[in-house]
């Protein structure tokens, strides 16, 4: 239902792009649901809580204000794994934007292999290079990152 009503609206509008882009964010978080058995079974419980906890994880178009994708999955499902999956039914003009919960170089690796644009926020201690460019205080350079 959601694809039908977004491709409606976008028959609609004029979709804002940025440099030709479509710019997408991808972001998630966790929500405490009710401790039931069934529920508990379907979800899980993270280690050392009595609550059942779900995964969301959301596909928004930044300059449009549409939520693409939204999923609601087990604990257990890992938000980059989410954001992965996001790339099958991605388009070539689209720009993932990442937090810096989502790096990882077999991430970025798939975004190579689908040949889709991404930017992502990177903690100073994931790659030397990025601790160097931080040490530098050089406000822009482009840095090719080995795994």
């Amino acid at each position: 239902m959601n694809d039908a009503l977004l491709d409606s609206a976008n028959e609609q509008i004029a979709l804002r792009r940025w440099q030709g882009f479509r710019v997408l964010a991808v972001d998630g978080s966790t929500a405490r649901l009710p401790n039931t058995p069934a529920i508990a079974d379907y979800f899980g419980k993270p280690r050392g809580s009595g609550v059942p906890l779900a995964r969301f994880s959301r596909l928004h178009d930044v300059l449009n204000g549409q939520t693409i994708q939204a999923d609601m999955v087990p604990y257990a499902t890992g938000e980059r794994e989410l954001a992965s999956e996001y790339l099958l039914f991605s388009q070539p003009d689209d720009l993932f934007l990442y937090d810096r919960g989502y790096p990882a170089f077999w991430l970025f690796a798939f975004h190579a292999v689908e040949q889709r644009h991404y930017c992502a926020r990177v903690r100073q201690n994931f790659h030397s290079e990025v601790q160097a460019f931080v040490h530098d205080g050089v406000k822009e350079r482009i840095v090719s990152l080995t795994p």
